[in-house]
Order: structure tokens, then C-alpha cells, then sequence
């Protein structure tokens, strides 16, 4: 651990240096801590940071659409039924639906769109399953078959007690794809370069959504749970 002193010059010394993260002292000229990790508290608000830029350049592209492209989009909107939390159906915006595609394609790492697309995709969300292999591997089986058109994006929790019905500390993305693939895929390397490690026992819930690739727009999402070392 580095240990510095400022001098009359410097008073302050906080953020990130050659991969470094400081923190100053309160009340203090002593920077206290100088560590190559972010804290849990630096971590998530890097994350929220990260989602607002990508939501402020969303609306900015917005912003930049030609009138025709925005009545598209206005168009488009009046297509679709989306429901409020109370659970009540509503007609989205034409701006709604431009940042709803738009955030569900940078999801899976494709580029923004000006104009909107129709296609729904053919992607089928029941047939998604996440469990543990008997060697113990996290595993995502997907029984429909492989299309281009269908991105991927899963959620994870923490390690929770058994018996518990719904996560604490919520959920972190751990894999993202612009296309489906049929069969098993592997998940344990992304599982533990998020969280750090696979636990050996708990139950990890699972927030899973597939996204149309072309389009942006949301084709099904659930909720899902796998168990680990439990008899």
C-alpha cells in the first residue's frame, strides 16, 4: 500500500492514476489509500456512471434525428402496447421506443439506429434454461435453434442462502451476445470475472432477456434460479 503526504500545493489527490485508485482522508491532507481495485461503493457507481452516459447519448442521438425520422419512430410507437408498472397497457412515445431499442442493442454490443425496424425475431425465451453441471460448471443450455437475429443478455446475482425467494444486491450483467447459439455455452469464466469467484454452495438468480438484434426491441425476459452444492 502506498502511503502519501500532500504539500501546501497539492491539498487533494482522488480518482484513478495509471490503473490507481485514490481516496483522501476526511478532514485530513493524507491520501489513506491507494489500491488497484475499486471499493464495492466505487464499483457501483462506476457501473451507474457507465448506464447514464450510455442513456445520455441515447437521448443526444435523439435529439440529432431529422423530423421525418422522428415521425417514424412516432409511427412505430403507435404499433406497439407497452404496460406502466402498475401494470396497466400504454402507448409508448416515438421517443420511449428510439431509447428503448437503442439501450437493448448497446446491450449486445451493436451500434445505434435512426430509423426503426419491424422485425420481431424468432427467438424463444422458454426454451433458455441456466443450471449447474454435475463437475460443477455454470452452464446456459438453449433448446431452440441458432438465428441471427436474436441477442442474449444475462443477469446475475450474488451467491444467496437456500430457502431465499428473491436476490439481495440485486443483479450484474455477466454475458451479453448479438446472436443466440443452440446447445450449452459456459458460463463460469463470466460468472467469476464479475463476481470474483463461483461459490461452491448457493443459489444464484438469473435475469435473462433476448433482444432482436436488427430492431432493438425486447422479444421475452424471465426470472430464473440455479442451486450449487445443495443435497
Amino acid at each position: 500500500m502506498a502511503f502519501l503526504r500532500l504539500s501546501a500545493l497539492v491539498t487533494s489527490i482522488t480518482g484513478k492514476l495509471n490503473g490507481s485508485y485514490f481516496s483522501q482522508k476526511k478532514g485530513g491532507t493524507t491520501v489513506n489509500r491507494c489500491g488497484s481495485k475499486l471499493t464495492k461503493a466505487d464499483s457501483g457507481r462506476t457501473s451507474l456512471q457507465r448506464q447514464q452516459q450510455i442513456l445520455g447519448t441515447t437521448a443526444g442521438s435523439w435529439r440529432g434525428l431529422t423530423n421525418d425520422e422522428r415521425l417514424a419512430w412516432q409511427g412505430f410507437a403507435g404499433t406497439l402496447t407497452w404496460k406502466n408498472k402498475a401494470g396497466m397497457d400504454y402507448t409508448p412515445t416515438g421517443y420511449e421506443v428510439f431509447c428503448s431499442c437503442n439501450l437493448n442493442r448497446s446491450k449486445i454490443g451493436l451500434p445505434p439506429i435512426v430509423t426503426p425496424i419491424l422485425s420481431t425475431g424468432d427467438g424463444v425465451i422458454d426454451g433458455i434454461a441456466i443450471d449447474f453441471s454435475i463437475g460443477g460448471a455454470l452452464q446456459l443450455n438453449y433448446a431452440g435453434t441458432t438465428t441471427t437475429n436474436n441477442g442474449i443478455i444475462i443477469f446475475a446475482s450474488a451467491p444467496q442462502s437456500q430457502g431465499v425467494n428473491r436476490p439481495k444486491g440485486g443483479y450484474k450483467a455477466i454475458y451479453s451476445v448479438d446472436t443466440i447459439t443452440a446447445g450449452i455455452t459456459n458460463l463460469t469464466t463470466n460468472y467469476s470475472n464479475v463476481f470474483g469467484y463461483l461459490p461452491p454452495a448457493g443459489s444464484i438468480f438469473f435475469k435473462i432477456e433476448i433482444v432482436v438484434a436488427d430492431s432493438g426491441i425486447q422479444n421475452g425476459s424471465k426470472l430464473t434460479k440455479a442451486d450449487s452444492g445443495f443435497l
